[in-house]
């Protein structure tokens, strides 16, 4: 088997969105929605989200390493085993919660949000190594393992996050919310969801998500009616939703796709495209945040005038 052409988000995944009004004389299809809302496409699984050898590493020989991709089916055939639990919202035993974390884990590594983010950090820093060699007449050295470090770094860090996130994971509590609503739980190109309800409170620097901080939310949708949250709150099992979780959550993940987000209808909520806007206790609303931000501000256009003065000068 050739293996060539490799998904993003995975068939198997996707089938749970299937479009439930498709007509009998068609190949059943999701409803794949541009971020932006403005157009929708139904495609059939299969040819949703897929690449050409997006996680093949080429060997200099000329072989093709699928390690990767072989690694991310097995998660796939491990998260179908549990699949048919959670839609009978059966009791899940511990290796199940396990596949799940495993599941998640390789759901957040895969994505191109991630692969873009790697590719660009080991990018720069392959830039950096052969500037300083070429500046040092040193020889090209290190440069060739930044070279393939920047080549490969979306599958290196597959591999790198399947080995560590898991375990992470498997130590916070995890639950199962459950909605009737009839959109249900929307899903993306980007479904892992890490969210801090504290993080408003923070200056923006130190608010990315932090597996260590007590109120973070690690969110994935199973299904559209089946929601995974991974916290440290001790909530646990199967969980009835509020129809305003629904709906936030839903927001959530149409704001953090890259491209697309799948509707189970394909229909859509103004909610999920509304913007926004920092609550009343925002850093930038405290004594604190509001003097740093007019301190940034007074700074930017100190800095813009003597560009300007500059400029003046060298014309002059």
């Amino acid at each position: 088997m050739d293996k060539g052409h490799q998904h993003v988000i995975p068939e198997c995944y996707q089938k749970s969105w299937l479009a439930p009004d498709c007509p009998a004389n068609f190949e059943p299809y999701i409803w794949r929605i541009s971020k932006d809302g403005t157009t929708k496409k139904n495609k059939a699984p299969h040819n949703a989200f897929v690449e050409k050898d997006k996680y093949t590493i080429h060997l200099t020989d000329g072989t093709r390493d699928l390690v990767v991709e072989n690694t991310l089916m097995q998660t796939e055939d491990a998260f179908m085993a549990v699949l048919p639990k959670i839609k009978a919202e059966r009791d899940l035993d511990a290796l199940d919660w396990a596949r799940l974390c495993i599941f998640l884990s390789a759901m957040q590594a895969r994505t191109n949000v991630m692969g873009n983010h790697w590719s660009k950090f080991f990018g720069d820093l392959h830039k950096l190594v052969v500037k300083s060699e070429k500046a040092h007449n040193a020889p090209p050295v290190t440069s060739l393992e930044t070279e393939h470090m920047a080549r490969y770094a979306h599958q290196q860090m597959v591999q790198a996050t399947l080995q560590v996130l898991p375990q992470m994971l498997f130590r916070m509590s995890m639950a199962i919310l459950v909605t009737d609503d009839k959109l249900g739980f929307i899903t993306s190109d980007t479904p892992v969801h890490l969210n801090d309800p504290d993080a408003h409170k923070r200056p923006p620097g130190l608010r990315s998500p932090s597996l260590s901080r007590p109120r973070i939310e690690v969110t994935m949708p199973l299904t559209p009616r089946h929601m995974l949250v991974i916290t440290h709150s001790g909530l646990q099992g199967y969980v009835a939703a509020r129809q305003k979780d629904v709906d936030e959550l839903n927001r959530m993940s149409r704001y953090s796709c890259l491209e697309y987000f799948i509707s189970l209808t394909g229909d859509t909520k103004p909610f999920w495209f509304e913007k926004y806007v920092a609550p009343a206790d925002a850093w930038e609303n405290t004594p604190e945040g509001k003097s740093t931000l007019e301190r940034e501000q007074r700074f930017k256009e100190r800095a813009e005038r003597w560009k300007k003065e500059y400029e003046a000068q060298k014309r002059g």
